[in-house]
């Protein structure tokens, strides 16, 4: 008697994916809590475009004179793409490790520290579902809906499970696909909801006043890093619904033993 309680105790534990506006709720806590080291992550692919902007406005002859003694213009352009990708990469990487220990007061000088190897091996996974994504869209629509579902948590399975590659896609597949739809809609609701922030925040990019570009600025900022903390909450339910599976199985497979 004793052992079907418990097996169906077991088996009435229900594991569910909070709802969107639960974690959008906890992601805009976490993003409060910890936006000044956020914001000096933020900072510096802002610094890095604005001297890249600054030098090829000021100081195009030189740069012309440099890249012309370049033997090629595939090295410019790999170069180019290396500034880019540490200039992007490098501090979305650094926000979710930030995310990750969150309850460890972590600096943003660790964060960009323990995360700067990792930018390559972020940079091929990324790239490698963009990839998989776009083929998908080329196919019939859908697919690319799917892959993007699936492959959403790519990166935060790489941060904190240090799987690579194709692997992490992998990973990140199993996850998802038994709460697709629901991480479907999640991911839609977020989408749809900076979407939305975006266009109302246009004009106020095309205004002259400086007090109104100053402020859609620091909206559109407040609405990526958010974004980022949100798919990592996203993440952390979803390994932690794994666990509890697992936990549940072993469990029951050790009450139906004992029977």
């Amino acid at each position: 008697m004793e052992i079907q309680e418990s097996v169906s105790n077991v088996n009435q534990t229900p594991i569910q994916l909070p709802g969107f506006f639960e974690l959008l709720k906890e992601s805009l806590k976490i993003v409060k809590e910890r936006f000044w080291v956020y914001l000096e992550i933020i900072l510096i692919p802002i610094i890095g475009t604005s001297i890249f902007i600054v030098l090829l406005a000021t100081g195009a002859s030189t740069l012309t004179t440099f890249f012309t003694v370049l033997a090629s213009k595939w090295i410019f352009f790999i170069i180019l793409l290396i500034l880019l990708t540490i200039l992007f990469i490098w501090p979305n990487l650094a926000i979710l490790y930030v995310t990750k220990k969150r309850n460890m007061n972590v600096g943003f000088l660790e964060a960009l520290k323990e995360t700067f190897p990792k930018i390559l091996s972020a940079y091929w996974i990324s790239l490698l579902v963009n990839l998989a994504v776009a083929a998908g869209f080329l196919l019939f629509i859908i697919p690319g809906y799917i892959f993007w579902v699936w492959f959403s948590l790519a990166i935060p399975v790489f941060l904190s499970e240090n799987i690579r590659g194709a692997k992490a896609l992998s990973r990140s597949k199993r996850l998802v696909k038994e709460k697709a739809w629901e991480v479907f809609i999640r991911l839609t609701g977020l989408m749809v909801i900076t979407g939305l922030i975006s266009f109302i925040i246009k004009p106020l990019l095309k205004s002259d006043l400086i007090i109104q570009n100053l402020i859609a600025f620091l909206v559109l900022i407040l609405s990526s890093l958010v974004v980022n903390v949100f798919i990592f909450l996203l993440y952390e339910r979803l390994r932690n619904m794994e666990k509890g599976n697992h936990k549940e199985e072993k469990i029951e497979k050790e009450v139906y033993q004992g029977v």
